[in-house]
């Protein structure tokens, strides 16, 4: 019905958003005079079996979103072309051939969101490091050939960092020049797998970060000691942390992690302590997950730690004997689902009958 409004109702130059995704891409969109302009801010030719785009820069001025992804024939932009487009704050360019970007990337002042995932982008220019507006980086699963950190540590702007499965030697540490990006929200380097510690300086410095995605890390053997002082962390993931063997001790400390509610660790399979919860230990936790600790032996939680638990999955845990004392399980009373399947656990307290909102056990 979209499609039908957008080629009978009106000229496609007339439209404040146009969305043509999905269709072959229409050849007289670029190969116009360069008279008649186009008044859209919003441009998505997503999937359109884009080859060159060159052209539309000069027609469509005023864009502000552009929507290039999905289109793998696409393997060259110009900086020419780049630079038509003044005022855009929103560029996708994942799932394209695109090799490399051209200098020009840099006088996008505007720019806000960079996605060049699943692309064959294997270098970019030194002039990312001018988009000082940039807030949202998105990397994953590109060729990079070197993590271009002297480029990310000038976007003090950004809040959205993915460079989930870039595989080379330089990120067996995360830099020290990335403390410089002190408004980082969400810091995502899942499968980063020679990814080995966590810097230091992670907690002083990302104080306001909310989710830290280190899913499928396999090299990472530990923690840093402060973390948990990090206030308005939401979600920790863990899970297929293979070499990680223990968590510091100060995680299960009173007021660790005022703001955490989801904390994964799937698979860590050489996981054989969980830090001693005491009483204000993560207030707000209302996931845990803990299957296919296979290492695993006790789980200690004092009275009054974890008090807003909804979720804690100790599927898997073969070498789990017993669920914390009885006494701790009354201060359960958010816990709806209980998983303790395949785990060496022969019975179970009573006050398990006591919890109000238990539905799956």
């Amino acid at each position: 019905m979209a499609i039908y409004i957008l080629e009978n109702q009106k000229k496609a130059t007339e439209y404040a958003c146009l969305f043509l995704s999905g269709r072959e891409f229409p050849a007289g969109l670029c190969k116009g005079t360069g008279q008649e302009k186009f008044n859209a801010k919003k441009l998505s030719l997503i999937g359109n079996q884009v080859e060159n785009v060159d052209k539309l820069g000069t027609r469509a001025p005023d864009v502000e979103v552009l929507l290039l992804s999905n289109n793998i024939q696409l393997k060259h932009l110009t900086g020419r072309f780049l630079w038509s487009f003044k005022k855009l704050r929103v560029l996708d360019l994942s799932r394209t051939g695109l090799i490399s970007l051209p200098m020009e990337i840099g006088k996008l002042k505007e720019l806000v969101v960079l996605d060049i995932s699943y692309s064959s982008i294997r270098s970019v220019p030194d002039s990312l490091g001018r988009l000082v507006k940039l807030e949202h980086l998105n990397m994953q699963n590109c060729p990079l050939k070197s993590f271009p950190v002297h480029k990310v540590s000038n976007l003090v702007n950004l809040r959205y960092l993915n460079t989930r499965g870039l595989y080379f030697e330089q990120l067996s540490v995360i830099p020290d020049e990335l403390q410089s990006l002190a408004a980082l929200e969400v810091l995502d380097v899942n499968t980063c797998r020679l990814l080995q510690k966590l810097p230091d300086y992670l907690a002083k410095s990302f104080l306001g970060l909310l989710a830290l995605d280190l899913r499928g890390c396999t090299s990472l053997s530990q923690l840093p000691s402060d973390l948990q002082e990090l206030q308005w962390l939401q979600k920790l993931d863990l899970e297929g942390c293979l070499s990680l063997q223990s968590l510091p001790e100060a995680f299960g400390s009173s007021g660790a992690f005022p703001s955490l509610q989801e904390l994964f660790m799937t698979g860590c399979r050489r996981l054989e302590a969980f830090p001693e919860l005491q009483p204000g230990a993560l207030p707000r936790l209302r996931m845990l997950k803990l299957p296919f600790c296979a290492r695993l032996q006790h789980l200690d939680i004092h009275p009054k730690a974890l008090p807003n638990l909804v979720h804690l999955n100790l599927g898997g845990c073969a070498g789990l004997k017993e669920l914390p004392d009885e006494e701790a399980l009354r201060y359960f009373s958010y816990l709806e689902e209980l998983v303790l399947n395949n785990t060496q656990i022969s019975s179970l307290p009573a006050s398990i009958g006591l919890l109000p909102r238990l539905k799956k056990l």
